[in-house]
């Protein structure tokens, strides 16, 4: 778990839950996304789909999630979740790296799509 500045903890289910808000962000507009999950993925929705299958089909795979302060508090907050295989032969590590922002208005943590990028394909 990770616990903020604001005395919240975020579990990894917190953090997966942020980037499924980003689920319709279509993925073929951001370079970084470029070459991620496969040919027919056209949404963040898609591509974690296609990771998911993949380390689930994997004995070695694992997903992590990150998060650090960009400023002070209640400065953005950039998130990484991460799809990793660990086998010898051939390592695979891809995943999805975004920020969130404090809404003044109600509190709340809030993906910013803008921010969103692809790690580990391209």
């Amino acid at each position: 778990m990770h616990t903020w500045a604001d005395g919240v903890e975020q579990s990894a289910g917190k953090l997966f839950k942020h980037l499924l808000t980003l689920q319709a962000v279509d993925t073929r507009a951001i370079e970084s996304c470029r070459y991620a999950g496969s040919m027919d993925d056209a949404t963040v929705a898609d591509v974690f789909s296609h990771y998911l299958g993949v380390i689930a089909e994997e004995e070695s795979g694992r997903i992590r999630t990150e998060q650090t302060w960009l400023q002070e508090h209640p400065a953005p907050i950039q998130v990484r979740v991460q799809f990793e295989v660990s086998d010898p032969e051939s390592p695979w590590q891809y995943g999805f790296e975004f920020n969130l922002k404090l809404d003044e208005e109600t509190q709340a943590w809030q993906a910013v799509p803008e921010t969103l990028r692809c790690i580990g394909a391209s």
